[in-house]
């Protein structure tokens, strides 16, 4: 699904009316304001309410109509920029296939793993289950800046929350990450000798010296079909996240050959969604069918506000949880900091 390791595609982001108005009858030019008047006022009381027009049909997908591409930036002429479009494409769609099913019968992560096996909903209230992972899971993730992880999650918490009475898990800003690549998973587990494990540190650091920072914009917001609000990211300069999996994957062959995410694609889970949401009266959504034009709703303020807001990430985490999914359930891990530190371009540090 991707191109060679080698060549100008591993680097190539590094680089570089016939009629003025007043000669129309007052009466025309009096009716076409009164239309406006009307259409403005509808549109702000759809805005009131926190719909769009776009949630009357709850089948056809929004965020590419709400952010519409246009990123710019060496890294959007790699053929990879478009892979991940097709990625998140079919992610978007898959939702608005299923539906919110996943609200109303037994539901799993996309990691295979039941929900009910990792939060309990006590009086509207998520509380995460933390079970030990054995062996414990080992990720490389890319760290989001904190400042930055932080004002996005203070969008979402405020566009998102009043559509609930609860049941929504917010991830910590502190730990919002990009999951690359993982040198065991509860999948298929691989245990590590204490050497093993060091050897495996050094490779890690080994790739993030080799490799730069990643300018990334923002391209969409998605929920998916197991209720993950998503934030679907491009990269417009820097080391793509295609190459780094390629590089650690080369690093650690003792890695498991099936990985969790597809090689292009590079997301951060924003919040998870356990319970069904409410109408701007307060009526409780009391079907998937209901529920669909409000997640509309919901994915399309949030593809307004978000759209295109760029950072540069330049940390590169190696994770041992020894808690089952340690990184989204604030649960008990240890962190290995690593920067990207090839010769960094001009636009680092000046973001």
């Amino acid at each position: 699904m991707g191109s060679p390791k080698q060549g100008s595609a591993r680097h190539a982001g590094h680089l570089h009316h016939a009629h003025s108005a007043h000669h129309l009858p007052a009466a025309v030019t009096n009716a076409r304001a009164a239309l406006f008047a009307v259409g403005l006022l509808v549109v702000t009381l759809i805005s009131i309410l926190g719909f769009n027009l776009s949630s009357m049909d709850p089948r056809e997908p929004t965020s590419r109509a709400a952010c519409g591409g246009n990123h710019v930036g060496p890294g959007t002429e790699s053929p990879y920029h478009d892979l991940r479009n097709e990625v998140y494409d079919k992610m978007e769609a898959e939702f608005y296939d299923k539906g919110a099913e996943f609200l109303f019968g037994s539901s799993t992560t996309s990691q295979s793993l039941k929900l009910s096996d990792i939060f309990e909903l006590r009086h509207g209230e998520v509380h995460p289950v933390l079970k030990p992972a054995r062996p414990p899971v080992r990720a490389n993730v890319l760290r989001m800046d904190p400042e930055f992880a932080a004002s996005i999650q203070e969008i979402v918490k405020d566009d998102i929350m009043h559509h609930f009475r609860g049941g929504v898990w917010l991830q910590d800003p502190d730990l919002y990450h990009m999951s690359i690549f993982h040198a065991s998973h509860h999948l298929s587990p691989v245990p590590a000798t204490t050497k093993q494990l060091s050897d495996e540190f050094r490779a890690v650091k080994g790739v993030s010296k080799r490799l730069c920072p990643l300018r990334i914009s923002l391209d969409r917001v998605i929920l998916t079909a197991t209720g993950v609000l998503l934030a679907c990211w491009q990269v417009l300069e820097g080391t793509d996240p295609a190459e780094l999996r390629d590089e650690l994957k080369d690093a650690l062959p003792r890695a498991p050959k099936q990985q969790l995410y597809n090689r292009v694609m590079l997301h951060t889970s924003l919040a998870r969604i356990l319970a069904p949401p409410t109408w701007p009266d307060g009526t409780l959504a009391h079907n998937a069918e209901s529920a669909m034009p409000i997640f509309r709703s919901i994915v399309s303020e949030l593809n307004q506000k978000l759209c295109r807001k760029q950072t540069v990430v330049r940390e590169l985490w190696n994770v041992e949880e020894m808690d089952v999914l340690a990184l989204a359930l604030q649960g008990k891990m240890s962190i290995k900091r690593f920067n990207l530190t090839c010769i960094q371009p001009d636009w680092v540090g000046t973001i």
